[in-house]
């Protein structure tokens, strides 16, 4: 078992939340966890959706979907893995097999997403090597230097999703499903426009309030050049053009818009995105990077704009 204390950072101040006690059985984990009675009594918010705020010791089959949210994605499991097996090498020895506990411990702590932090008992610094992240802002750099990092696959990226799974969440998880249902589809819309392949899971989340969830605001958007990419979360089972724009259309159904509305939100956001050149020159991108995006970006907004036609 691995004992780990969780904390909330709220404007650069840690505040302890209670202590995960990780179990580790046969490559899975299971998650029991405490509350801090000195968080409870402040008024605290919950941290996770499945955990009463309540003193006693609470079980989860698997890691908490709060701390989940905090782990790497499939790219950085991907690196986790790979440094895996480079001190394996350096060491002589066989890479250990590597579990959602060790992805979520593995994470830098100032580069990890949201706002918990973790800890060992009686420990004073917060989990994970310091990094430090270059600055990086040529395209064509930046995919070369994917390409360098990304040499094979790994068993441990995790099973493709479908934005199906994450309407149901929305509708377990919302006080107002509808709203953000129609605000998922949009933001899917949006996706599809700008090649947005990069969407799994991690990339969309709640926030809490008041005792319960909404969607929270759109992040971690990155149009990708390559324009038959294959999106990380499938849109009713479809992942390239031309299939994801009759996907939106089935998505419509999960979402609870009428095809008349689905086909009204993608034409309005085909027509919002239109401009997107003279946007990126007043956020000085190089020309050449428009140039090269626009293969990706201009068949998919033209795709959406047939669709939207069509009906």
């Amino acid at each position: 078992m691995t004992d780990v204390d969780v904390f909330i950072d709220t404007a650069g101040s840690p505040r302890r939340v209670g202590t995960a006690h990780v179990t580790r059985s046969r490559g899975r984990v299971s998650t029991t966890f405490l509350y801090d009675p000195a968080y409870l009594v402040a008024g605290g918010d919950g941290i996770d959706p499945s955990l009463r705020l309540d003193p006693g010791a609470q079980y989860y089959a698997g890691l908490l979907r709060a701390f989940a949210d905090t782990a790497p994605d499939r790219w950085g499991r991907n690196l986790i893995a790979k440094a895996e097996r480079t001190r394996a090498r350096e060491e002589n020895r066989a890479p250990r097999r590597l579990d959602d506990l060790d992805y979520l411990l593995g994470v830098s702590d100032n580069t990890r997403q949201g706002a918990l932090r973790f800890r060992l008992p009686g420990h004073a610094d917060f989990l994970g090597e310091p990094s430090t992240v270059p600055r990086l802002v040529s395209l064509p750099a930046l995919l070369r230097a994917g390409e360098r990092v990304e040499t094979d696959d790994d068993p441990a990226d995790g099973e493709q999703r479908d934005y199906v799974d994450l309407a149901e969440s929305v509708r377990d998880l919302s006080p107002s499903p509808r709203h953000d249902l129609h605000e998922l589809f949009s933001r899917v819309v949006g996706s599809v426009a700008l090649g947005n392949t990069d969407d799994h899971l991690r990339n969309h989340g709640f926030l809490a309030s008041r005792g319960s969830w909404t969607l929270s605001p759109a992040f971690d958007v990155n149009p990708n050049p390559d324009p038959m990419a294959r999106r990380a979360t499938s849109i009713v089972g479809a992942d390239t053009l031309p299939d994801e724009v009759d996907g939106l259309a089935a998505l419509a159904e999960d979402c609870d818009l009428p095809q008349e509305s689905a086909r009204e939100r993608m034409g309005a956001i085909a027509d919002r995105l239109a401009p997107w050149r003279e946007c990126a020159r007043r956020n000085r991108v190089p020309e050449r990077e428009i140039t090269m995006m626009a293969e990706a970006v201009t068949p998919r907004l033209e795709a959406l704009v047939d669709a939207a036609r069509a009906g």
